[in-house]
């Protein structure tokens, strides 16, 4: 995500496209401008063994606690660093011990449904503080 009025080079968009990662630009606001994309792959029988290999609902579950934990994980030290204040640490914070709580178990979960649920409960917790991180004298409800 390129924000604002920034410049990337053409090597490191190069870089970027090689590595398949895209790249969304953005003005200051978050007005959506426009993307680059790399190519599609054209490999048919990477893309059949893929499919096949996330048929098994075993490797579906570990993927998704995986991505559920490092979600949960960065949302945890982004509330940490926000609602630091003065003397207290992050950590003290209720709703980050309890996305503490839920990151631990993560690796218990047994269905998908539950760890949806999981996700839901660590998004809630998150969100509920989200008006706090911002720096404004009006209050604001998320």
């Amino acid at each position: 995500m390129v924000c604002g009025n920034v410049q990337v080079s053409t090597q490191a968009l190069q870089t970027l496209l090689e590595n398949e990662v895209p790249i969304s630009y953005v003005t200051a606001y978050g007005k959506f401008i426009g993307a680059f994309a790399a190519a599609p792959a054209k490999c048919v029988s990477l893309r059949e063994a893929q499919f096949r290999t996330f048929d098994d609902p075993a490797v579906c579950l570990t993927l998704a606690k995986a991505a559920v934990k490092a979600k949960l994980t960065n949302q945890r030290a982004l509330l940490m660093r926000s609602l630091r204040e003065d003397e207290s640490r992050g950590s003290d914070e209720p709703a980050a011990r309890d996305l503490h709580n839920m990151i631990q178990g993560i690796d218990a979960a047994t269905s998908l449904e539950s760890l949806l649920g999981m996700e839901g409960q660590g998004a809630a917790l998150y969100f509920a503080q989200f008006g706090r991180f911002l720096k404004s004298t009006q209050p604001f409800d998320f």
